[in-house]
């Protein structure tokens, strides 16, 4: 490694566990931006930084559809940034990470890089739309807290490991499922309670959502990410007839005003 100091991590959050997890690295390591996942992020990597990371949720035991995009969109990079920059990734998940971190490190090697260290944590589970959620907020997230220190301090010390090959049946359960998941908000339906105040579509990763007659009104580019029905004061937003008794999650320190704020400072 050389001198430099700079450091970038993007990320993809649908409840706020990947920023705050983003926000701690941050803070561990010094001088780094962080830089929210969305379909208008720039695909240029930046050419004079010591680190740069990724961390987001697995989704069907592989990457959101928006940042395998985005790690397929990136411009080649030179040798100087392979050769000076630390590569590395989180992939959080409830139990499984399947083929993530490996089909990351695909993607950086068809770029020309590859990763230096990947590695799964695991926090809250929240995907409300396939289950009703766990009681034990608090006490599963300061468990999270605790497990992700010395993941931090592997990445501050520029530690590498082994990442798994990638695995061809898993990727052929991944692509089954992703390749439908931007036309599942048809299954999204807001009732009488809606007050129209626009939350769900501020806190959209992917500009997903409008407001039209005071009616969140969708575009059919969902990531699935739930930010949209957890984030809901009202309880107003559902998926299908199955979410409405359910529990509703965020980060407990990453309110909807953070993360909507987040979406500004994609680069």
């Amino acid at each position: 490694m050389n001198n430099k100091i700079k450091n970038r991590i993007y990320y993809f959050s649908g409840t706020g566990n990947c920023l705050k997890l983003s926000e701690d690295i941050a803070e561990k390591i010094g001088d780094c931006e962080i830089v929210s996942i969305s379909h208008k992020t720039d695909c240029a990597l930046p050419e004079s930084y010591a680190r740069i990371g990724f961390v987001f949720p697995v989704y069907f035991l592989g990457l959101p559809k928006v940042m395998d995009s985005f790690l397929k969109n990136l411009k080649p990079m030179d040798s100087e940034t392979v050769a000076n920059t630390y590569f590395f990734t989180v992939a959080t998940c409830g139990v499984l990470v399947g083929n993530a971190i490996p089909q990351l490190n695909m993607r950086l090697k068809q770029k020309g890089a590859c990763l230096h260290y990947g590695i799964k944590h695991i926090m809250f589970s929240n995907c409300v739309q396939m289950y009703d959620m766990n009681k034990n907020v608090d006490k599963i997230t300061q468990k999270s807290d605790e497990n992700a220190k010395p993941i931090i301090d592997d990445i501050k010390n520029l530690k590498r490991n082994s990442i798994l090959p990638f695995n061809i049946l898993l990727d052929k359960y991944y692509k089954m499922q992703i390749g439908r998941v931007n036309n599942l908000d048809y299954n999204y339906n807001a009732d009488n309670n809606c007050s129209g105040c626009g939350i769900c579509a501020s806190v959209c990763p992917v500009e997903n959502i409008l407001i039209e007659n005071k009616k969140p009104a969708f575009r059919h580019q969902c990531e699935f990410c739930s930010a949209c029905i957890q984030y809901c004061p009202n309880k107003s937003l559902n998926y299908k007839n199955t979410t409405q008794k359910r529990r509703r999650y965020h980060h407990p320190k990453i309110g909807f005003k953070k993360i909507s704020n987040s979406r500004e400072s994609d680069l």
